[in-house]
């Protein structure tokens, strides 16, 4: 019996050192957080998010190409990737559902689910790790949300119309709330058998309800309105708070969403006929209040991250759930305490929007992006292949939350930038990530995809693989700070990219 409890013992302590000896992906905890595999070895994960020339976003289930995938895994593995990450969406594996009993499953579409299955056992196979996205970029044909219609790649392949991305009433509709927590143990249940998951990654563009055409989302609206009855029902309190005294609403009832008056955001308003107004800082704060603490944390007006957290793990117990939210400093110049955030003594109230935002309860890592700016400027463009930038954006990001980073996705696209300037960039990114010891990152993409009426030339190109699945000059630089050699490539394309001058003479800089 001794010896029975002091191997129990024994195993006890190996599983608290590993993280999750005997489930799937960990986190060994401590000075330096480190990600463990099953089996408690730790590892760095080094990801590709994983498209097909014709199989990319909300059409990526139902669009891959199964044989292909196995040579693309392998292709992966030789460029010393050890993470595929994966697009899941809600409309993908369950195309019909109950809108008259909270959205329930009415259709799963098993083909998919299959797909999804055979994806990430083909990555087990290859002893690679699923970073997994769940998004809501397609939907189910009964929810309500943006409509996409449908037409043809450049390549001819055909697009279905679908629904998707702003989704109506999203977050603030029990029923539809209901209907999305069911997608969640889906997803779960789905992959609960497999030990090479290593998380469920949400992403703060659709948790997030501070666009422009959120202020078309009637419940979102109504429970903004219930939130500023319930901290105070006078009106001209929030008029005189706000500086909107002159203001045409008579009571909170007729008290809208804040608006930011941007230039990127110019050609929506253009088309609704507005003209809307810079709101005041306040009001921004008491929105993200109420988005980011009495939504998002407490779930109090809506569907909350621990709720979503939750349901994955109902499905799968063993799961590690991630959010990948927005710069720090650029939520605190959006909530008017930009210069505070950078002297570290923030309001009090940003102080709280804050810390919910980078440690809901529920998640495991907070991930964040890195892209380069193309300015105009060669200078500025020079500057911003540095990853200087990037690199402080992310320092913030270990400065403001108890949780480890992961880099849920990072790339160069050469629509607007050379294929060398994208290797400088990834280069020094793959330093920096190195330097600020995150658990892992993954380059976006894996394949340039075919253009669609749905997405731009830019979003298509950011492959690291051409369509035919040739390796450009980024995929090399990814290799080399492996320490591996570029496959079927020329050593002497890399020494070049490292020279500085070379690169000005042929027009690169």
């Amino acid at each position: 019996m001794k010896i029975i409890k002091s191997m129990l013992l024994a195993i006890t302590v190996l599983a608290m050192l590993a993280g999750n000896l005997f489930g799937g992906v960990g986190i060994r905890t401590g000075k330096n957080p480190v990600l463990v595999d099953s089996q408690g070895k730790p590892f760095v994960a080094k990801g590709v998010v994983y498209y097909q020339p014709q199989a990319a976003h909300n059409y990526f289930l139902s669009k891959v190409d199964l044989e292909k995938a196995a040579g693309d895994f392998d292709l992966f593995k030789t460029y010393g990737f050890n993470t595929v990450a994966l697009d899941v969406n809600w409309g993908e594996l369950i195309t019909r559902v109950d809108d008259t009993d909270g959205y329930k499953p009415i259709v799963v579409n098993d083909g998919n689910i299959a797909k999804l299955k055979a994806l990430v056992q083909l990555a087990a196979d290859k002893g690679m790790f699923a970073y997994i996205f769940p998004l809501n970029q397609i939907v189910p044909m009964e929810v309500d949300a943006s409509e996409f219609i449908g037409g043809y790649d450049e390549a001819g392949n055909y697009i279905d119309t679908f629904r998707g991305f702003a989704v109506k009433n999203w977050q603030m509709d029990p029923a539809l709330n209901k209907g999305f927590l069911d997608f969640m143990r889906l997803l779960g249940e789905t992959l609960d058998g497999y030990d090479n998951i290593l998380c469920y990654s949400f992403s703060y563009e659709s948790t997030e309800q501070w666009w422009p055409w959120c202020h078309d989302d009637d419940l979102l609206v109504a429970n903004w309105r219930k939130y500023l009855k319930d901290r105070n029902s006078d009106v001209d309190y929030w008029k005189k708070r706000w500086n909107e005294q002159d203001a045409d609403y008579a009571d909170i009832d007729g008290i809208i969403l804040p608006y930011r008056d941007r230039e990127h955001w110019k050609p929506y308003y253009d088309a609704k006929g507005m003209k809307p107004i810079e709101s005041d800082p306040l009001k921004w704060r008491d929105y993200y209040h109420f988005m980011f603490v009495e939504v998002c944390r407490d779930g109090k007006y809506g569907l909350s991250i621990p709720q979503m957290a939750a349901a994955i793990r109902e499905g799968d117990s063993d799961a590690l759930v991630m959010l990948k939210n927005m710069d720090p400093d650029r939520y605190a110049w959006e909530l008017g305490a930009l210069e505070e955030f950078k002297a570290g003594k923030l309001p009090e109230d940003v102080a709280e929007i804050i810390k919910a935002k980078y440690s809901y309860p529920g998640l495991d890592m907070i991930a964040c992006d890195a892209y380069p700016t193309a300015h105009k400027d060669p200078y500025k463009r020079a500057e911003e292949l540095t990853f200087e930038r990037d690199l402080k954006r992310i320092a913030d990001y270990k400065r403001v939350s108890p949780l480890p980073i992961f880099c849920q996705e990072f790339g160069c696209n050469h629509e607007e930038w050379s294929t060398y300037e994208g290797a400088k960039y990834i280069a020094n990114a793959l330093k920096g990530f190195k330097k600020l010891r995150v658990l892992g990152y993954n380059v976006w993409q894996s394949h340039d995809f075919n253009y669609s009426p749905q997405y731009g030339h830019v979003q298509a190109n950011f492959g690291i693989f051409g369509k035919d699945g040739t390796p450009n000059v980024k995929a090399d630089a990814f290799a080399d700070a492996q320490g591996g050699k570029p496959a079927e490539r020329a050593r002497s394309v890399w020494d070049n990219l490292l020279d500085d001058q070379r690169m000005k003479y042929y027009g690169y800089f």
